[in-house]
């Protein structure tokens, strides 16, 4: 019951910050937030500890605080993610490449990430754009790359919600699929080029709408947002 508790409390924890709801720099009460929650504080603070672990809270001054994060935290995050999906993608290549189901399932992935965001189905959107990364590190059936995908996947679902304020937000199908197409053909270098050029323009896409004069106006948009319709699902 205690470990259902805990990992209750970190998924509940973790939807309300990503969600922005609980917005960057918000001071964190473990009594507060297990009144909120209906628990005791034995659990929320196991979870505040966890989710610190994974970049989502810091401690300031002794006390839990929503971790702030800017531009260029983005950009070390797009750097690692790179490695890792380039990597996994050599992986792949190197031995023997994918199978007709598993193209078939990439391209299935991004037929209904494109039809999400064409919907504005945000939650949908997030859900099956991150879903087609993970399938890459999935096929190339590395434990270590999967491990530091995990650890990076909490501070990854807060930075793709800002996707909410691009004004297309279905750009990033036609580099998915380019990367499908690469794999199709077991063309490394140009399987590697895709998810190079795939991890450049989706940061200039966020410099251009985000860069650091507007960044926490936009951060503190999506929080406004929040109040008006639940983002994460």
């Amino acid at each position: 019951m205690k470990m259902y508790q805990s990992e209750d409390a970190i998924e509940r924890i973790r939807q309300k910050i990503v969600s922005m709801e609980w917005a960057p720099g918000t001071r964190l009460s473990s009594n507060q937030i297990a009144a909120e929650l209906g628990m005791s504080r034995t659990p929320v603070e196991k979870a505040l500890a966890n989710l610190e672990r994974y970049g989502l809270v810091r401690i300031e001054s002794g006390k839990y605080v929503v971790s702030s994060f800017s531009m260029q935290d983005i950009v070390e995050l797009y750097q690692v993610k790179e490695a890792i999906e380039c990597q996994a993608i050599k992986i792949i290549l190197e031995r023997g490449g994918l199978d007709a189901g598993q193209l078939q399932t990439l391209r299935d992935t991004v037929e209904r990430h494109s039809v999400a965001g064409e919907a504005e189905d945000d939650h949908t959107f997030f859900q099956e754009g991150m879903g087609f990364h993970y399938l890459i590190l999935e096929y190339a059936g590395n434990s270590r790359l999967m491990h530091i995908h995990q650890l990076i996947r909490y501070e990854n679902e807060r930075v793709q919600l800002l996707n909410v304020l691009f004004p297309k937000k279905t750009e990033s199908v036609s580099e998915h699929l380019a990367l499908i197409d690469a794999l199709e053909r077991r063309d490394l270098d140009g399987a590697l080029a895709a998810c190079s050029d795939h991890s450049r323009k989706t940061l200039e896409r966020y410099q251009k709408i985000l860069g650091e004069p507007t960044f926490h106006r936009a951060v503190l948009q999506l929080h406004n947002l929040y109040q008006n319709s639940n983002l994460d699902g």
